[in-house]
């Protein structure tokens, strides 16, 4: 938890309307448990001070998939929860990393970050599921023809089902990419946890959603 001037990087920004995104109230279930497992982190180290305006959490992107660094303002959504309302609006400031990459270097998902992953996996899983009839309707049942995003994000739903492997039969559906990431029947059995974090989770699904609408 960090305490500094509010960040005035770019935005992405994600509303509750009638035209709402699918996704927004499983990114603020999940944004909500990782504030929550961060505060009980600060707590059992000493520091218990609740979340003021300009406190800020921040996540790194994987180098081949976002390669950036995503801030996010916890105030902006407990402000909202702890008056028992529902937030209407969520914002992700980001900006390009620069330097060695402090997480990735570990070659592994442990401690809070399996949290975190944990968390994740089932707001994808729950996104996916709500939006599939949608994606059936637009492309089609043969995944093989459906655009390279959306076969991706389809991927991803799989390995998330799989323990984070990849698992695809159909030697037809192979090399499928998204920023620098590729994957496909040829990657079937690899654990994606070290090259997708929860972030890109979320920006995926952005992405996804912004394509149907």
């Amino acid at each position: 938890m960090n305490d500094k001037q509010k960040i005035s990087f770019p935005d992405l920004s994600f509303f509750k309307f009638d035209n709402s995104y699918v996704s927004f109230d499983g990114i603020i279930s999940f944004l909500a448990g990782v504030c929550a497992n961060s505060y009980v982190l600060d707590s059992s180290l000493g520091n218990s001070e609740l979340y003021k305006e300009k406190h800020y959490i921040f996540f790194e992107g994987r180098a081949n998939a976002t390669n950036k660094i995503y801030y996010f303002f916890p105030y902006d959504i407990f402000n909202y929860l702890t008056n028992n309302e529902w937030p209407k609006q969520i914002k992700l400031y980001y900006k390009e990393k620069s330097g060695p990459y402090s997480e990735e270097s570990k070659k592994g998902i442990n401690g809070f970050s399996q949290v975190f992953m944990n968390l994740g996996q089932a707001m994808y899983i729950q996104f996916w599921e709500s939006i599939k009839s949608k994606i059936i309707k637009t492309f089609g049942k043969d995944h093989k023809i459906w655009p390279s995003l959306f076969l991706f994000g389809w991927i991803i739903r799989n390995a998330l089902a799989h323990n984070f492997k990849i698992m695809i039969n159909n030697p037809e559906i192979d090399k499928v990419e998204w920023n620098n990431l590729s994957y496909g029947f040829s990657n079937s059995g690899i654990n994606i946890s070290d090259e997708i974090m929860f972030i890109e989770l979320i920006v995926l699904m952005r992405e996804i959603e912004d394509q149907l609408r």
